[in-house]
């Protein structure tokens, strides 16, 4: 409701992940504050995009990456990351 398309969401869901922080079910347990991840696709009209966010060894953000998905391809996210290669700039 907050944005009109799959890019723009792409951009808050990340915002709010850094702002606020990612906790996966047992944040209390250290070790397993690594452990989990969230996996997303989001679909408009235009465009696909896989989007991907882990607690950041801080405990108090999020690390995030997104790729958009060519639009003659198509995703399968069997539970796990994949993301494999970013190009940071």
């Amino acid at each position: 409701e907050r944005t009109s398309s799959a890019r723009e969401a792409i951009l808050l869901m990340g915002e709010l992940g850094v702002k606020y922080g990612f906790y996966v079910e047992d944040f209390r347990d250290l070790d397993k504050r690594f452990s989990g991840g969230e996996v997303l696709n989001v679909i408009d009209s235009k465009e696909a995009w896989t989007f991907h966010m882990i607690c950041d060894d801080s405990g108090k953000s999020a690390a995030w990456v997104a790729q958009r998905l060519n639009p003659k391809h198509f995703a399968i996210v069997a539970n796990q990351f994949i993301i494999r290669q970013v190009d940071p700039n």
